[in-house]
């Protein structure tokens, strides 16, 4: 019995070793990974302590914000130019059948820019439907080049159309926009 002891006890003793130096080797993780956190707390401070600061840069105008302050105001691109008219037509008057004249052009531009939109998103899904896997051998895409001068074309003529519509509405409003000004008058 003392010699099957013996082993078992020697492996006992190995096992219990191998499991202190585990334990020891997880504290140092555990020590490194408090390290690291504490790391990368730094860091964070720092760079919110950066971003602060360059935000009040941007805030007071500092040297390298200048040239954006004296370039002046940007001037804002059609698309904004009929949002901010469609929110003056239609907050304006006394009703939904006053200022028409105003609001025929807004709703000229409003069909425009939907037509725009409408077409280029069927340009998009044209020429993605033209392009199929299956090249050479497999490998690669195959492109249906017919298909994409006809998603091309029909965008460009739906946009046309759309125009065409737009300015004839628009015209529209305008007629009406004189006519209630000189009965005004």
């Amino acid at each position: 019995m003392d010699q099957n002891q013996t082993p078992n006890g020697q492996n006992l003793g190995q096992g219990a070793a191998q499991a202190a130096q585990g334990a020891q080797q997880a504290a140092q993780g555990a020590q490194q990974a408090a390290q690291g956190a504490a790391q990368a707390g730094q860091q964070f401070a720092q760079g919110a302590q950066q971003y602060q600061y360059q935000y009040q840069q941007f805030q007071q105008g500092g040297p390298q914000y200048q040239q954006q302050y004296n370039q002046g105001p940007q001037k804002p691109n059609e698309f904004q130019k009929t949002v901010n008219e469609v929110k003056g037509a239609f907050k304006d008057g006394k009703g939904m059948y006053s200022n028409v004249g105003n609001k025929l052009c807004v709703i000229a531009k409003i069909v425009f820019w939907i037509g725009v939109v409408y077409h280029a998103i069927n340009c998009i899904l044209g020429i993605v439907g033209s392009v199929s896997p299956g090249g050479l051998f497999g490998i690669g895409a195959s492109v249906n080049g017919v298909g994409i001068v006809s998603a091309l074309i029909s965008a460009a003529v739906g946009v046309f159309i759309y125009w065409i519509a737009s300015l004839c509405i628009y015209g529209f409003g305008q007629i009406v926009t004189k006519i209630t000004g000189d009965k005004k008058d």
